[in-house]
């Protein structure tokens, strides 16, 4: 789950693992373009691409110290301002994260 604390992104894939790229912040006000791209199917967390306006980010730092692999299950749903088809469970889980709530100009997906 791609989220955003405080204009910095994060990646949470598990409750105690969480990838937060501090070398961006995004809380200026601008339009940007964020994109993150996994290099294999189930890869690290570390492994993930993250990239803002087109520049890889290099400054991420794993939170919780749990480098996990990735494996996400593929049922052909996605959700954008909130938390999808999750489990009320989901929100008891990561109490930390909060829909998003606002415009987008434009949105794009490539598979």
């Amino acid at each position: 789950t791609l989220i955003l604390e405080h204009g910095f992104p994060a990646i949470q894939v598990h409750p105690e693992s969480r990838m937060n790229y501090f070398d961006i912040n995004i809380a200026d006000n601008q339009w940007h373009h964020i994109a993150a791209s996994m290099p294999r199917k189930s890869c690290r967390l570390s492994e993930i691409k993250f990239y803002l306006d087109g520049v890889l980010s290099t400054g991420a730092l794993i939170e919780g110290g749990l480098d996990r692999n990735i494996f996400q299950t593929t049922s052909g749903k996605i959700s954008l301002g909130g938390f999808g088809h999750s489990s009320p469970a989901y929100e008891d889980e990561y109490p930390r994260m909060k829909p998003y709530n606002g415009y987008l100009k434009d949105f794009k997906l490539w598979g």
